[in-house]
């Protein structure tokens, strides 16, 4: 059990990842998850209203900004992109309308379910901390939204993205900014000096990096760092890994 004595989103093993509003329709965090006895019971009680949550109840956005990114990278052409987290399907919306063909994972039923309503490719349900059931060296591009804050191995998973990755592939995710509330509640947030070593050593580096309002939980501001990461060479030995630095990032602040 994770500290605070509720089921941890990320934990391997686990059976889902994304932000948790509250079944009343406002944001709790901790509240639902304390009610309810595992994540999976979380996540399939809230399938039915949660992207109406996210939407109009957080002012969430980052399901549109950061495909927004990758589109910008990719453009018109026809391209795979893998859904980390996929949840209903709200990150791959700005990827039907291009076209793409989106493979998606989540670990939750009820989420899978409905978005194997939506024309994915495909849509696996297993969780994202254990190896995942598609080919290295597949996808254009990857997504990864409101899940960092859940997951225990960061560059575990982050080595695993870029292995399913073809050279040049890119990479847009949320990364939580540190904050006290997280910290209470027993979930992931980072520094940029933290995360950005992390994301060096994976293999990747920083073309984008735009910090921005990630949402708000009844009137308390979460901080999202939205990143669009870079492939680059292949992955040396752990030393010369260690002396890598980010480069050609392009940081803004909204």
């Amino acid at each position: 059990m994770p500290r605070n004595g509720w089921p941890s989103l990320g934990a391997p093993g686990g059976d889902g990842y994304g932000l948790v509003p509250s079944v009343a329709g406002r944001v709790a965090l901790i509240s639902v998850s304390m009610r309810l006895t595992s994540v999976k019971q979380i996540y399939s009680h809230l399938a039915k209203t949660y992207d109406c949550d996210l939407r109009d109840d957080m002012n969430y956005t980052a399901h549109v900004e950061v495909p927004r990114l990758i589109v910008d990278v990719l453009g018109p052409r026809r391209a795979n992109v893998l859904d980390l987290g996929c949840g209903t399907g709200l990150s791959s919306l700005v990827f039907f309308e291009q076209g793409y063909d989106v493979t998606g994972i989540d670990g939750v039923g009820a989420m899978v379910r409905r978005a194997r309503k939506l024309p994915y490719k495909k849509v696996i349900q297993q969780d994202l901390e254990s190896p995942w059931r598609v080919q290295d060296q597949s996808f254009d591009a990857a997504v990864m939204i409101g899940v960092m804050e859940y997951i225990i191995y960061p560059q575990v998973l982050l080595r695993q993205v870029r292995d399913k990755l073809v050279p040049g592939g890119v990479f847009g995710l949320t990364v939580p900014q540190k904050n006290k509330l997280y910290d209470h509640d027993g979930l992931k947030s980072y520094h940029a000096r933290e995360i950005v070593p992390v994301i060096v050593n994976a293999g990747f580096e920083v073309i984008i990096s735009e910090k921005t309002l990630g949402y708000q939980d009844r009137g308390r501001k979460i901080v999202y760092w939205n990143y669009l990461l870079g492939t680059t060479e292949p992955l040396r030995s752990g030393a010369e890994r260690g002396s890598r630095r980010s480069t050609g990032s392009i940081v803004t602040a909204r």
